[in-house]
């Protein structure tokens, strides 16, 4: 199962986290059956000695959700405590996604979440709550 493996693998499970939440808000999994939801904090992979001197920007999270036929839904989250959306730079959540998608997922961690079905869908938007 890829919980497990994620578990078992140290860089990853040191992203493991009971929550995601950053700049005062958190993803509310509150009508998720918790047994199905794995959450790792990417930005935390990021910011790490396993990167020694590279710290490209990343999204805050990243929440895995076991489907009930064996597959899982990706959703990947970035965090932002603002009351309007001017001053937001685009082109820096772009570059978080990119880094979490083409690096994170697609490279260094290819070959764990490779071995799994990955449902794919649409986008779409989750809600968050204040802490």
């Amino acid at each position: 199962m890829l919980f497990d493996e994620i578990l078992q693998t140290p860089e990853l499970f040191a992203l493991y986290r009971e929550t995601c939440e950053e700049n005062g808000i958190c993803v509310d999994l509150e009508n998720i059956n918790r047994d199905n939801v794995l959450i790792l904090k990417i930005d935390a992979f990021y910011c790490s000695k396993y990167m020694k001197n590279e710290t490209p920007n990343s999204i805050d999270c990243l929440i895995i959700v076991k489907c009930a036929n064996e597959s899982y839904n990706l959703y990947l989250f970035e965090l932002k405590n603002v009351s309007s959306t001017q001053g937001i730079e685009i082109a820096k959540i772009k570059a978080k996604f990119n880094t979490t998608i083409n690096d994170f997922l697609n490279n260094r961690f290819k070959q764990l979440f490779d071995k799994y079905p990955i449902k794919k869908g649409n986008f779409q938007q989750k809600s968050v709550k204040e802490k």
